[in-house]
């Protein structure tokens, strides 16, 4: 077992993508299994539920995780790239298993764009944070006479 931080390794945001995808589906099949065994009234609005949830996981983490990548630029295009391709694929999936758009269950819409918003915020508050450390670290060595 390695004594590393899980913000020490450089976690690609395309698999951290495909796993948020694997468990959107995951869990709408789960629910929707459980709703054909009638233990649990599953509604409509259930497979957006989960779509939606799921994104705000994939924004926390590819943020939180956007610390150790090597190369900023590269890791917030491919981190993006990998946001859209969720909200997209998680729409297709909730529409497809709930049979319902989005405006037909609630306000998700406004959800993703608060979403969204916050997604970018947080990308941008997570790199500045970075540079900021980045700078500390170069002024305490500097400091210390390590330059």
């Amino acid at each position: 077992m390695s004594d590393k931080s899980i913000l020490e390794y450089d976690i690609s945001p395309f698999l951290q993508a495909a796993v948020i995808l694997g468990a959107i589906v995951v869990f709408i099949l789960g629910g929707r299994l459980i709703a054909l065994t009638g233990l649990i009234d599953v509604d409509q609005g259930t497979p957006w539920l989960v779509a939606c949830s799921f994104t705000l996981l994939y924004a926390i983490f590819s943020s939180v995780l956007s610390i150790s990548a090597l190369d900023q630029n590269k890791y917030w295009m491919q981190s993006i790239i990998g946001y859209v391709g969720i909200v997209v694929l998680g729409g297709v999936l909730a529409y497809f298993f709930s049979g319902v758009n989005m405006d037909e269950v609630g306000a998700y819409k406004l959800i993703y764009m608060i979403f969204t918003l916050g997604y970018v915020i947080l990308l941008g508050v997570v790199r500045s944070m970075r540079k900021i450390v980045k700078i500390a670290q170069e002024q305490d060595k500097r400091l210390r006479g390590e330059d």
